[in-house]
């Protein structure tokens, strides 16, 4: 609860005079090489999506698709990232119609990184076959660094520990 509560409390302090971040195109030149030819926020998100499905997930219990989406939001906010851009305030807590509609999810489950699965009543994500394709990208991006800490941190939590609208978190 603690864990989630430090990234709340500098949410707030984002929403309410804090330091402003720049958007990743007004934030100047970044310290990759330029050599090197950058991936799509669509290619990262969907890295992103399949380490914390292979991370959180197991064959007896998919992560479902509200907890997952909590977890990238907390990946994201962990790497200290702009998550006004793809994440929209609501009242069980932040979620990305981005992730699911326009890229992310469907790169990683075309790529075979990701698959649905349906266990019983538990229906969502598990490891696809091409899982181990993604470890050559993980050291590239920051927010993938930040998987091991959200899992740690947050992986036995219930959902509705999660969830924004409750009050214990903002105290």
């Amino acid at each position: 609860q603690q864990a989630v509560s430090d990234i709340l409390k500098a949410n707030r302090q984002d929403d309410h005079g804090g330091p402003v971040r720049l958007p990743r195109a007004e934030r100047g030149p970044s310290a990759a090489p330029t050599s090197q030819r950058s991936a799509s926020e669509e290619f990262i998100e969907a890295v992103l999506i399949a380490q914390i499905t292979r991370v959180i997930s197991s064959p007896q219990y998919p992560l479902g698709h509200l907890r997952q989406n909590k977890l990238v939001y907390f990946a994201h906010r962990r790497a200290d990232e702009n998550v006004g851009q793809f994440f929209l305030k609501k009242a069980a807590g932040p979620y990305s119609p981005w992730a699911t509609y326009r890229g992310p999810e469907t790169i990683a489950q075309k790529n075979g990184y990701v698959k649905k699965a349906k266990v019983g009543s538990f229906v969502g994500f598990v490891a696809g076959d091409s899982i181990n394709k993604i470890d050559r990208y993980l050291s590239h991006y920051p927010v993938c660094a930040a998987v091991d800490w959200v899992a740690s941190k947050l992986r036995f939590k219930k959902n509705e520990e999660l969830d924004l609208s409750r009050r214990d978190f903002l105290k």
